[in-house]
């Protein structure tokens, strides 16, 4: 019943029905028109089966809005303004940067990894293909890249929101969405979140770890720094006790020596100079 006619024609006949429609004072937006328009060819569909067939019948699309993967050495080649972009001139570029993991960043989920939260990731950039003005995507896998994750500060799973401005003189806004439920996400709550502007409610990032704009990134030191906490996220928990244990005695044995080369007549000279000088 769910696929009686094809999603790729559903699809098209919806952009043909969209674009047909008169224009109302307030214009849908192209992306609730056509999620509404295939849920009502088939009344009785699974959102989430809907997207799954969408998957799989429209490849074209998919390939139009790719979600580039980001790397120590590549990142600023692709969060940077596109010279195909919808958006004006003067309006900044929207990118979602998805930081995900697998058994070593992001072990808690079922699956073994941020599975579920890549898969509507993935599925979302299908439905984004098929309308303009939407966002870019990219995605960060902290197993893979491990110093970049702690470059940025950037702990699986979570939603990395950018605006990027053509101008390099205005700051690029950043926002953290950290507060998603891995393990129930789906792609149209995905896409929902970028019609209602959810990110808008989040406060900008300003921290050092910014990547654009953060101390760290100004100075140089993103990368230097990513490589010091990876190396010591590595350590093993006990690692640290037996470093602190072994200063803490230095420090005593040191102190100690201190004393006994002074010996016990420095003590009592400065004890017979302070009563004579009383």
């Amino acid at each position: 019943m769910l696929l009686q006619y094809p999603l790729i024609t559903l699809l098209s006949l919806t952009v043909s029905l969209t674009s047909a429609e008169p224009q109302q004072p307030q214009q849908q937006h192209p992306l609730r028109s056509i999620l509404s328009k295939i849920q009502s060819y088939i009344p009785s569909a699974n959102p989430q089966r809907v997207v799954e067939s969408v998957i799989g019948h429209t490849r074209a699309y998919s390939a139009a809005h790719r979600i580039d993967p980001l790397t120590l050495n590549g990142w600023r080649a692709i969060l940077k303004p596109s010279t195909t972009a919808a958006t004006g001139p003067g309006e900044p570029e929207e990118w979602w940067v998805l930081v995900t993991g697998r058994n070593k960043t992001c072990p808690s989920i079922e699956g073994g990894g941020c599975v579920r939260l890549e898969k509507a990731f993935n599925e979302s950039s299908v439905i984004f293909a098929a309308a303009p003005s939407t966002p870019h995507q990219a995605i960060l896998n902290c197993d893979e890249e491990n110093v970049l994750c702690h470059a940025w500060a950037a702990t699986p799973p979570a939603l990395f929101h950018f605006l990027i401005p053509r101008s390099h003189d205005v700051p690029i806004e950043m926002r953290v969405m950290k507060h998603i439920n891995a393990s129930t996400i789906t792609a149209p709550e995905l896409v929902k979140m970028h019609l209602d502007k959810s990110w808008q409610k989040i406060e900008p990032y300003e921290g050092i770890f910014h990547p654009f704009d953060g101390f760290l990134a100004k100075w140089g030191l993103s990368t230097p720094v990513g490589y010091v906490l990876a190396a010591y996220s590595k350590l093993p928990s006990w690692a640290p006790l037996v470093v602190l244990s072994i200063l803490t005695r230095t420090l005593m044995t040191n102190r100690l020596q201190r004393r006994q080369r002074q010996g016990p007549g420095q003590g009592q000279r400065g004890a017979a100079g302070g009563v004579a000088g009383s």
